[in-house]
């Protein structure tokens, strides 16, 4: 499984990273962890996972979150 690191970028400062794999065979975008750098208030957590629904869709997957 590969692994990538995404990071969200809201008015020029760096909120987190996103550890995800995009499985196109399965169609997919399996999401590992959410980092924060700081602490999410409600409204950065919203926005956040907006971004990463975009992701997914744009990438024309499902989304799904790996529970450990």
């Amino acid at each position: 499984m590969t692994v990538h690191e995404l990071s969200r970028l809201d008015a020029r400062r760096l909120v987190g990273k996103l550890d995800a794999t995009a499985d196109r065979k399965a169609g997919v975008l399996r999401v590992e962890a959410v980092h924060q750098d700081a602490p999410f208030d409600k409204t950065m957590t919203a926005a956040v996972e907006s971004e990463i629904k975009d992701l997914a869709h744009w990438l024309e997957l499902d989304l799904t979150r790996e529970t450990h």
